[in-house]
């Protein structure tokens, strides 16, 4: 009895075509959406800057997050409130309130919102402090905001006022500060009086001091 064995090459072939056929019959992936995912914004305030829908297709879940917050926006001019008094002239810190109109152009309340001010002059960096206004701004709605800022003491010329919510500048508002003359005028009269205090001790002194008088013999 002659056994039959199978060659290599003929092996090699039988599994090659054993691949090719799973290849045609494999199911393929599904067919793609030809559109891709598409977003749809309402038209109702459509050109008025305010609040709109948003909704899409074709997206995963939470693809197009809800917004967490307003967004504040100045209404007209900001101003700056108050005057010098009488320390101030003296190199007292000046100090003011910045008031000013705000409007929510987001589509929730804004809640005790938390501004930075801060004031500079010329190059210089504006030294920032958190200030919190205490009230709620509905979407759509505005308000009237006072924040104080205060200057170093004895500080003079022009400065710049700032005011920053989140990572958004508000407003810009410039303020000249007059010089305390009165510390000028304080070392003036300092000095003069120390000069008069000084040469009237000099004068009393010298009259004080007893005269010598030479006697000459008779020849």
């Amino acid at each position: 009895m002659r056994l039959w064995r199978r060659r290599p090459g003929a092996y090699a072939l039988a599994v090659v075509l054993v691949l090719i056929g799973y290849a045609v019959t494999a199911p393929g992936p599904a067919a793609a959406d030809p559109q891709g995912p598409a977003v749809t914004l309402s038209r109702t305030q459509a050109g008025t800057g305010g609040p709109g829908t948003v909704s899409g297709t074709g997206w995963r879940p939470r693809a197009l997050p809800e917004p967490r917050g307003g967004r504040l926006a100045v209404l007209g001019e900001p101003r700056l409130d108050g005057a010098d008094g009488i320390l101030t002239w003296f190199g007292a810190a000046p100090s003011r309130r910045l008031v000013l109109t705000v409007g929510n152009r987001g589509s929730r309340p804004v809640v005790d919102p938390v501004f930075r001010i801060g004031a500079s002059r010329g190059v210089r960096a504006p030294r920032w402090e958190e200030q919190r206004w205490r009230g709620t701004v509905a979407p759509g709605g505005e308000a009237t905001i006072s924040l104080p800022v205060e200057l170093t003491p004895g500080a003079h010329g022009d400065h710049l006022v700032s005011l920053r919510h989140d990572t958004e500048l508000l407003a810009e508002h410039p303020w000249k500060v007059g010089r305390p003359w009165g510390v000028t005028l304080f070392w003036t009269l300092l000095t003069l009086v120390t000069t008069a205090t000084a040469f009237r001790a000099t004068s009393l002194l010298t009259a004080r001091t007893p005269r010598t008088h030479r006697t000459t013999a008779p020849g």
